[in-house]
């Protein structure tokens, strides 16, 4: 009988063991930009984020303004400027058609540039959670080309852990 309960016994002891895990501990966050440009994905591990907050007490200047740059191993980069129209940067809806927001584009490999800002593309971006130090959301919409030339940005995601000046 005794034998019988030893194999028993140790699979509940491992399965105890494998079962517990360590409290306040959380996956590392992933940083990242990544989308489709007409279809083909790219994906770019964040390498800066910066998060500006208002410091001037003109109205003009009291606003919250954030950039992050990624770049992948085959150098293609990508760059998200968002500027809140308050004194913080909030969850919800942000357009390339207003100053300050922007995406940019840079494959070399392709030897082009594309962009989308308030003179050129049309790039929508939802910021769908802000907390601690950490900024989600996605985008989607144009960008064009030096020549002028749209291209569609669909399936746009991004995580950007951020410093705070």
């Amino acid at each position: 009988m005794r034998r019988k309960l030893m194999p028993l016994g140790v699979v509940l002891v491992a399965l105890f063991l494998f079962a517990c895990t360590k409290e306040g501990t959380e996956p590392s966050t992933r940083k990242f930009i990544s989308f489709k440009l007409d279809g083909v994905p790219y994906a770019t591990e964040l390498h800066s984020g910066t998060l500006f907050l208002p410091t001037s007490p003109d109205p003009l200047y009291n606003f919250s303004a954030l950039y992050a740059t990624a770049l992948n191993d085959h150098g293609a980069r990508a760059i998200i400027s968002l500027k809140s129209e308050e004194a913080e940067l909030k969850p919800g809806v942000y357009t390339s058609t207003k100053a300050g927001n922007s995406l940019s584009i840079t494959l070399p490999f392709e030897g082009n540039d594309y962009l989308a800002d308030d003179q050129t593309g049309d790039m929508t971006f939802q910021i769908y959670a802000k907390r601690d130090s950490v900024i989600e959301g996605s985008f989607a919409g144009t960008v064009t080309d030096a020549f002028g030339i749209p291209r569609t940005v669909s399936n746009g995601a991004f995580r950007i852990v951020y410093t705070s000046y």
